[in-house]
């Protein structure tokens, strides 16, 4: 997808290699996907049959969402499964970056599952960014921008006529001292006709079934999400490729899709619905944050954005029941505070302190509840604010998390200016290019400290 600058004066083709399948596994047998979608992998193309079924059972929540699962993990996770493995002793790693070579001492390696091949794995990320490339360029042809580009969508800038809209995302402020204009500049709009026939292009590429184009509309483009009540005006507010929402009202009266990526590892500290306190929070979250970016001019607080923030950890593996061995049985949950590194004095704290707590729902507990240093086995509190003491931590509260979300520079682009995107860039994006040089060895650490 993206532009590559190379210069090459020589080139010299060492291997090329050809992945071909040869013969079918032995003792292949039918199989009742979730009790009740037969497959027989001897005719059956399996991840095919999967989707197929899926869109048939529509109607089906349940068996719908299990087919989903099934086709998303199960075609790309096995062939890329890597198994932290401890050595009981110092092994030697031989680590090869093209023609980088060097020996380092591990006492973790990474085991491969036992149906890792990644040159196939690779093939099905690469055709997912292809088809993200398709359209792309097809809505670039056509003169179009898109909001964001996610794993396997285009949020395309849309409206019923065509045009342009208003200019950068905090077009309302005006003029700001010192800013880059080309920030503010008006953004383009495809007519959703000229959308549409885009989508239908894309028909002559699905592979199943069952008619209709792979480059779907999504539903939330529809009242109350039903295609056949017609189109609804949305508004969206995209910080980076996977942190956006989607709206109605310039005002912000509904917020119809709040993902919550960057907050999915925080507790909820909403308890009004059980059942959907997740996605409430994720609503709420993105409220919030809409207020303070000047979007939506509702003022209420949250009575939730002073708490700790919190993350839930299930004691559900030997890593982690030994860390908390002495303090929870295997099985429990417990809750663990967001420590601020920046306020700690490691000098008379040598290493970060691991605070946790028992679990409970009930956020309005959190502040007061008695934790549990880890690493030093001492009881403490916790404090949203300055602390004094030694055995009082600061941790960071929603508020904190709330504020610092929209900072996330998206790494994948370049600014309205052609240079790397800072926290503060805003407008209309561009490509970065990839320039190749030099191979340059970038070491990845995969234990969790």
């Amino acid at each position: 997808m993206c532009p590559l600058d190379v210069s090459i004066t020589r080139c010299d083709i060492l291997k090329a290699i050809r992945v071909l399948p040869i013969g079918k596994q032995a003792g292949l047998r039918p199989v009742h996907l979730l009790g009740k979608i037969r497959i027989d992998p001897n005719v059956d193309d399996f991840y095919k049959q999967v989707v197929e079924q899926k869109e048939a059972h529509k109607t089906d929540a349940t068996l719908k969402k299990g087919l989903k699962c099934i086709g998303n993990a199960g075609a790309y996770g096995p062939l890329v499964e890597l198994n932290e493995q401890k050595e009981g002793a110092d092994v030697k790693l031989n680590v090869y970056s093209g023609e980088h070579y060097h020996q380092q001492t591990i006492r973790e390696r990474e085991a491969p599952g036992p149906f890792y091949f990644p040159p196939l794995a690779s093939l099905i990320t690469a055709g997912g960014r292809l088809l993200l490339a398709l359209a792309e360029k097809c809505i670039t042809d056509a003169g179009g921008t898109y909001l964001f580009c996610d794993t396997d969508s285009l949020c395309v800038v849309t409206n019923e006529k065509g045009g342009f809209s208003r200019g950068g995302a905090r077009a309302d402020l005006g003029y700001v001292e010192g800013a880059d204009m080309r920030e503010f500049a008006p953004v383009p709009c495809l007519s959703r006709d000229t959308v549409l026939k885009i989508s239908e292009r894309f028909a002559s590429l699905n592979p199943y079934s069952f008619g209709g184009t792979i480059l779907k509309v999504e539903d939330v483009n529809y009242v109350d999400g039903d295609p056949t009540k017609g189109f609804r005006d949305l508004y969206g507010y995209a910080i980076s490729a996977k942190r956006y929402c989607l709206f109605e009202g310039k005002q912000v009266r509904q917020i119809v899709d709040a993902k919550a990526h960057g907050i999915g590892y925080l507790m909820s500290p909403i308890q009004r619905n059980p059942n959907k306190d997740e996605d409430e929070f994720a609503v709420a979250f993105w409220q919030r944050v809409l207020q303070n970016e000047g979007i939506s001019l509702k003022r209420e607080e949250p009575e939730w954005l002073d708490r700790p923030a919190m993350m839930r950890i299930p004691v559900s593996s030997p890593a982690v029941l030994g860390r908390l061995k002495g303090f929870f049985k295997p099985y429990d949950f417990v809750l663990a505070p967001v420590v601020r590194d920046g306020d700690l004095d490691l000098e008379k704290q040598p290493d970060k302190p691991i605070l946790v707590t028992r679990f409970t729902k009930h956020s309005n507990e959190w502040s007061g509840a008695t934790y549990y240093n880890v690493r030093t086995g001492e009881p403490c509190r916790v404090t949203t604010g300055e602390s004094s003491s030694e055995k009082v931590f600061p941790v960071r509260s929603y508020r904190s998390v709330v504020n610092a979300y929209v900072n996330n520079a998206e790494s994948k682009f370049n600014g309205p200016d052609g240079n790397q995107c800072r926290p503060w860039t805003r407008g209309v994006l561009r490509r970065t290019h990839v320039v190749a040089r030099e191979h340059r060895y970038c070491g990845r650490n995969s234990s969790a400290n």
